[in-house]
């Protein structure tokens, strides 16, 4: 579990670090560690997530992941978002 949080945290310094040289903007200071989940942070990408709260000495990760909630895998083809409607969507765009 260490070793997902430090590879979380190693991810989030280097997307904050390209994202703006300004770090400052990116800051969230906290004066104390996340008790439970209500004061947790939220990580992820809509279809994996986590809530990390804990301490110094151990963080604790809640995961969810989308299929949780719908039971079976998402359909994604053939959708708004799909790979062949933003593939079209590129070559008419690029078609002017």
């Amino acid at each position: 579990m260490k070793c997902v949080m430090k590879l979380v945290m190693v991810v989030v310094c280097v997307a904050v670090g390209f994202a703006d040289t300004n770090a400052a903007a990116f800051e969230m200071p906290y004066d104390r560690p996340a008790k439970d989940w209500f004061e947790a942070l939220p990580v992820g990408n809509g279809r994996l997530g986590a809530m990390v709260f804990g301490g110094v000495e151990g963080d604790r990760l809640q995961l969810n992941e989308d299929t949780i909630w719908t039971g079976r895998p998402l359909e994604r083809s053939g959708g708004p978002y799909s790979p062949e409607t933003i593939r079209k969507s590129r070559e008419l765009l690029f078609q002017n």
